[in-house]
């Protein structure tokens, strides 16, 4: 299990903790500007390969890693290269992850977008 804990955006209507839910007609809007972060804080701590994300217009995103629950002194686990843009439809891609150590607390960073806002419909953890 895992929870929301930060967003650097916020709509009443489409609220962060829908990224956690495998319906990907439910989702997390941006309100604008990049970067956008989101914090998820595990259950406990796990050793992760990957994050599977099904989103829309993120361009350009990256991963880091916290091994407690300070939520600081992060650590860069993994980014994607520029991503393309399928208008109109969902992209589902991977972030394979260092791995180095035990993971509390992840942090997704979406460096760019195609449009002014992007969407993440689901995030997953193997």
């Amino acid at each position: 299990m895992a929870e929301v804990i930060f967003s650097s955006s916020f709509d009443d209507k489409h609220t962060t903790e829908n990224i956690l839910n495998p319906d990907k007609k439910l989702f997390w809007t941006s309100t604008g500007l990049f970067p956008q972060e989101l914090f998820i804080q595990l259950q406990s701590e796990k050793s992760l390969a990957s994050v599977t994300i099904s989103a829309y217009a993120i361009k350009k995103l990256s991963i880091e890693s916290c091994e407690n629950d300070s939520a600081v002194n992060f650590i860069k686990q993994g980014e994607t290269s520029e991503l393309p843009h399928k208008e109109g439809k969902l992209h589902d891609f991977t972030v394979n992850l260092k791995g180095e150590k035990p993971t509390k607390i992840l942090r997704v960073i979406i460096l760019e977008g195609h449009e002014e806002f992007c969407s993440i419909h689901h995030i997953g953890f193997k």
